[in-house]
């Protein structure tokens, strides 16, 4: 998070993040996780605090703030006060375990809706903006192979992810190669394209061919230029 949000967290809950500076505290790491998440954990603060100077709740020290397997994760301890209730430190844990499960449907970059990413490393909670083309092929790659045999677009499918990975409007792009590919099977490019964009919200690039990798020697620009994507790309 970057620190114009992590002074202003520990500015605003000054008690819950006691520990921000204490040498020896996982805090004073601050807060290892994206600025996405900066609204979900000042609710909580706030809650957590109101729950301690208006009820009486144990005060909340955070231990550490961080992202792990793409969900928050808020660890803590409690200051015992006079009037503090366990009624009132479950309300506190069922807030803190809320805060956490929202995380997962919260990018972590922007603070949109985003869903969890899995299938490979990094995991992350993401939106579409903002999610790397490599975890969209991880998180899609059954369905986006189903959608290729259902167009029947030939056999052995790779997919290439170009440098920049942006498409003619900046967006992500993702280039699939059908290799094995044969005029009479009547794949319907515009169709797989627009089925595959939908589920990934990237844009998809189609390139056919007969050639397989490792199969060029020289030859044409456009040739050539399969062969890189060929020898760059991975099954999918």
């Amino acid at each position: 998070m970057k620190k114009e949000l992590d002074d202003l967290l520990c500015a605003t809950y000054p008690k819950i993040f006691a520990e921000r500076q204490k040498e020896g505290s996982l805090m004073c790491y601050g807060f290892t996780c994206g600025d996405g998440w900066y609204t979900l954990i000042d609710g909580l603060c706030a809650y957590l605090q109101n729950l301690t100077d208006e009820r009486g709740a144990p005060q909340v020290v955070a231990t550490q703030v961080k992202e792990k397997f793409g969900q928050l994760r808020f660890y803590v301890k409690y200051i015992t006060t006079e009037n503090g209730g366990l009624d009132i430190t479950e309300k506190q844990r069922a807030a803190i375990d809320f805060t956490e499960f929202m995380s997962a449907r919260t990018c972590d970059v922007c603070g949109k809706h985003g869903e969890i990413i899995k299938g490979g490393m990094p995991i992350a909670t993401r939106c579409r903006e903002h999610t790397d083309p490599v975890l969209l092929v991880n998180l899609h790659r059954e369905e986006m192979r189903r959608i290729i045999a259902e167009h029947k677009g030939g056999a052995n499918p790779r997919v290439y992810l170009p440098e920049p990975c942006t498409g003619p409007n900046g967006e992500n792009r993702i280039e699939i190669l059908l290799i094995d590919y044969s005029k009479d099977m009547g794949l319907d490019f515009f169709g797989m394209m627009g089925e595959m964009e939908d589920l990934t919200g990237v844009y998809v690039n189609v390139t056919k061919t007969n050639v397989k990798p490792k199969q060029i020697s020289g030859g044409e620009p456009a040739v050539e230029h399969i062969q890189y994507m060929l020898d760059n790309s991975v099954p999918l």
